[in-house]
């Protein structure tokens, strides 16, 4: 098949791979939108990470150095030291619904 005769498919074979002209657009519509939901929840369960700012021994020393790298998802765990984190605070990006929000909590303990 050359690349003019290619140019030329059916849109619904250029992004299946096969003829199916039986299948209605809709249906094409549904599975493509089910495939991207489904890489979506994949690759935002896969990213959640929990950093941890604490005066030794976390991720971080600082809680805004730890608001630049977190993203939708993520948790940033905050440890008691012995003088108060005294920072203004800026959150970066904040997340979504669909992704998770960006959580600033208190470390247990």
């Amino acid at each position: 098949m050359g690349a003019e005769s290619r140019s030329r498919q059916p849109l619904a074979r250029m992004r299946t791979g096969h003829d199916c002209p039986a299948a209605p657009r809709r249906a094409q519509g549904l599975l493509a939108v089910g495939c991207a939901l489904a890489v979506l929840g994949f690759s935002v369960a896969s990213h959640a990470t929990v950093y941890t700012v604490a005066a030794s021994g976390g991720d971080f020393t600082s809680i805004q150095a730890a608001l630049a790298v977190a993203v939708a998802g993520d948790t940033i765990d905050v440890k008691e030291k012995a003088t108060p984190y005294f920072e203004k605070l800026a959150f970066p990006r904040s997340g979504n619904a669909a992704a998770g929000f960006i959580a600033l909590q208190a470390a247990p303990g």
